[in-house]
């Protein structure tokens, strides 16, 4: 039976709000979840439809609290998965939600710990990335001025995102650096870049212009697009820089606008929480976009009756940087 979800929940219904929350977390980051009360129609035999969802995913997280561990639902659905699990057919993550001592068949498992509710979103991170999905993400830096303040205070900020940047380089080294990364099939690849070198700021330093760097995206662009290891760009740039950097003024318009739609990380937000917040939005929506790749062929072999309770659409108000349930949307944030 063809893998039609990214995940399986399974847990215990006095947890349901916060299990709630855990799949609109999901959701956020592209994710197609299996949950009962979303996936079992009035009619369905209820045993078959969990073996179904269970059948049809191709991970499913246990929600562990003691309550759930002396459930006879739960039980059922954790032997199932230990048997899917046992065939490789299946990941099986424990999340640890409220102290409780393992069985065996989820001692022996790497867990992902949600009981400190500060560092829900890094658990979530941690659950799909590389949980479910079985690959950890690479954000690597492209920039002119080498250890700059802004640079250090974007990686300071990550660090408590749960995000760690690799060490980086110019525009003419990183090729040489990234090349392994994209010919790991264990990894995907987030690409940061300053097309301005912090200009209007610092006007005088500059080495490289912004076409340089507009080409050198163009180039890993089309050498990923449309397959498993699709690259993921943001931009991080003073907002002023697209009107006063003089050599923007030489760029085709219809680049700029569609530049001006990719994911934007703002240099001069002065608040550091208000920065670490604006960070946090992106990542989830640049989750959701290399989702988009992991999910081609699951998505593909969905049943016509199946709901997708992963996917969601995005406004038009959300297109600067917004995560995109589509291709078609996802193109308007990539030059063409």
């Amino acid at each position: 039976m063809g893998k039609v979800f990214d995940v399986f929940l399974s847990y215990k219904s006095e947890d349901h709000q916060w299990v709630d929350r855990l799949k609109s977390a999901l959701v956020d980051r592209g994710v197609c979840v299996w949950l009962d009360k979303d996936e079992i129609r009035p009619g369905d035999r209820f045993i078959w439809a969990l073996e179904r969802g269970l059948d049809t995913s191709r991970a499913v997280a246990l929600v562990v609290t003691p309550e759930s561990l002396s459930s006879g639902w739960v039980a059922d659905e954790y032997s199932r998965a230990v048997a899917l699990s046992n065939q490789g057919q299946l990941q099986l993550i424990p999340l640890i939600l409220r102290d409780a001592k393992l069985p065996g068949f989820l001692s022996n498992r790497e867990h992902v710990d949600f009981r400190k509710p500060a560092e829900f979103d890094a658990a979530v991170d941690r659950l799909v990335w590389p949980g479910i999905t079985g690959k950890r993400v690479v954000w690597y830096p492209v920039f002119g001025v080498y250890h700059s303040e802004r640079w250090k205070r974007l990686f300071a900020v990550a660090r408590r995102e749960g995000i760690k940047f690799a060490e980086g380089e110019d525009i003419h080294r990183s090729n040489w650096f990234i090349k392994p990364i994209l010919e790991d099939a264990t990894k995907r690849l987030v690409l940061v870049f300053d097309i301005f070198e912090e200009r209007p700021a610092r006007s005088k330093l500059w080495r490289n212009t912004t076409k340089q760097y507009i080409d050198t995206r163009i180039d890993i662009r089309e050498r990923t697009r449309n397959r498993a290891n699709e690259v993921a760009f943001v931009l991080y740039h003073q907002p002023d820089a697209w009107r006063q950097v003089d050599d923007v003024r030489s760029l085709p318009s219809e680049v700029v606008q569609q530049l001006k739609h990719y994911f934007t990380l703002d240099q001069d937000i002065h608040d550091d929480q208000a920065f670490r917040q604006q960070l946090r939005k992106i990542w989830n929506r640049v989750q959701h976009d290399l989702m988009l790749a992991e999910s081609t062929t699951i998505r593909k072999t969905r049943p016509s009756g199946a709901r997708s309770a992963g996917t969601r659409t995005v406004p038009a108000d959300q297109a600067n940087g917004s995560s995109a349930a589509t291709r078609s949307t996802r193109k308007k944030r990539r030059i063409s």
